[in-house]
């Protein structure tokens, strides 16, 4: 839950879909997609990944929302996708490629999460 103290730097809209598994053929299974509010930036560092990679992502964003490598967000309203798009999210949705915790600088029981695109 965002806490009422982070919640006013959060500006932009996003769906985030949460990978709950893989089906029979190995593809990701997804939770319906839901609207969050977060800020969503241009990405200006390398970051190393969860294999040990460097990699130079587009975009960060900072959410109060845990998400995981693999989940999908996509930039904007639930009320701009299609019901095709909504059980797409790998064909509308930026592919989550490291998330980071740490806690806010106004108090340790806000935990901010970075999440790398």
């Amino acid at each position: 839950m965002i806490s009422n103290r982070l919640s006013k730097f959060y500006k932009d809209d996003c769906v985030y879909w949460e990978v709950t598994g893989m089906d029979g053929f190995g593809n990701p299974v997804f939770n319906p997609g839901v609207q969050l509010k977060v800020l969503w930036n241009t990405n200006e560092k390398l970051i190393v990944n969860d294999l040990g990679e460097t990699i130079k992502p587009e975009s960060v964003l900072f959410t109060s929302q845990k998400m995981g490598n693999g989940d999908y967000l996509f930039k904007g309203l639930l009320t701009d996708l299609t019901s095709t798009q909504l059980l797409e999210p790998k064909a509308t949705g930026n592919r989550i490629l490291a998330t980071a915790e740490s806690h806010s600088l106004l108090s340790v029981l806000d935990v901010l999460y970075e999440v790398y695109l």
